[in-house]
């Protein structure tokens, strides 16, 4: 039966040359490579539809297509075999080469900044504490610890030069003058004298005395004359009976005179408003000649 059939298929081609004009209408089937006609819906050996076949293997020579010309190696050649150098280039420049050159010059153009986590040291030598602030120079270690001064402290001292004691050596703070308070005069701004709380302004004038003035008087209260509204010192400072000085004294003793006589009350006249000295004492009383009873 086959073999009736592979007659008639062969007869049939023959007959389809000579009606062609010799041309080769014939095919392959796609299924079992059996040699059949052209026009053939089925193959005549293995029964295949050819139209399926010739369907479904026109599919995967296009999905074979496309998968070759989406590959990287497709796009890259396509792209350099399109490109064209441009008017007026004499030498034509590849895409890869221009883009490496560009590189240096970006890099060129860059800042170099300091890492994040750099401490930003104190300008004292040695010193690796950071900075007590951005507008500060030195750490709060060094820093004068007068409120807002900007300097450094002095070795040894908590403060800088400016606001340190004027006395040599000394690291105390300034109060109030250029002088710490241990070395600041009890009345002014002015520098103690060795060993006494006032300077040479305000100490008394008596020997070596360290006491403060008292009030307008040049002399301390121990120093002074008694007399309340008397400035001048005691006529001896080393006699502890004297208490007046030479204008309030009674000339008769060291007492103390009273008020407008050279005497004091119990060597004046006892009569009111004299002046004189009691000289002729009766029953203690004492008057002058120009009182003395007769």
């Amino acid at each position: 039966m086959k073999r009736t059939i592979a007659v008639l298929t062969s007869l049939m081609l023959i007959i389809s040359l000579v009606a062609c004009g010799g041309k080769n209408t014939s095919v392959n089937c796609p299924k079992c490579k059996e040699e059949i006609s052209k026009e053939a819906s089925y193959c005549s050996e293995c029964g295949a539809s050819l139209k399926e076949e010739a369907k479904e293997e026109k599919e995967n020579e296009d999905s074979t297509t496309g998968t070759e010309n989406s590959s990287p190696d497709n796009e890259s050649t396509g792209n350099e075999n399109n490109t064209e150098p441009k008017p007026g280039n004499t030498t034509p420049t590849d895409n890869k080469t221009s883009n490496q050159t560009s590189k240096p010059t970006q890099n060129n153009t860059t800042t170099e900044t300091k890492p994040s986590n750099t401490i930003d040291k104190c300008d004292i030598s040695q010193c690796n504490n950071a900075k007590s602030s951005n507008s500060s120079r030195w750490c709060s270690s060094h820093m004068c610890g007068h409120s807002g001064c900007p300097n450094s402290k002095e070795d040894g001292s908590l403060f800088c030069q400016s606001h340190n004691c004027s006395v040599w050596d000394c690291k105390e703070a300034q109060y109030n003058s250029s002088y710490c308070l241990q070395h600041k005069c009890n009345e002014c701004q002015k520098q103690k004298e060795e060993g006494s709380n006032y300077c040479a302004s305000h100490n008394c004038n008596g020997s070596n005395c360290k006491a403060d003035r008292y009030q307008n008087s040049g002399y301390c209260l121990a120093h002074k004359c008694q007399d309340s509204n008397c400035s001048n010192p005691k006529q001896s400072f080393s006699d502890s009976d004297i208490n007046y000085c030479s204008n309030h004294d009674c000339h008769s003793c060291r007492k103390d005179r009273v008020d407008g006589s050279f005497y004091c009350r119990e060597h004046k006249c006892s009569v009111s408003g004299c002046s004189n000295a009691g000289t002729n004492g009766i029953g203690g009383v004492m008057y002058c000649n120009n009182h003395k009873p007769k």
